[in-house]
């Protein structure tokens, strides 16, 4: 799995190659802090939704 394949909506110029760029697994993408999470295809709105959910029921203001 590569790192375009995981969270990078098609259309925003983020799912294009880009030359002068490297190629990042998943996992080191996870490792370096670039990913918060990795998953299969068929679970990223599962899994985007549950990780948005998470968010949306933390304190809105930070004290």
């Amino acid at each position: 799995m590569c790192l375009s394949c995981v969270g990078i909506l098609a259309g925003t110029g983020l799912d294009k190659p880009n030359p002068a760029s490297q190629s990042v697994s998943a996992e080191a993408a996870l490792e370096r802090g670039l990913a918060i999470f990795i998953c299969e295809s068929g679970e990223l709105v599962d899994k985007s939704m549950g990780f948005a959910n998470g968010l949306a029921n933390q304190p809105s203001v930070a004290y």
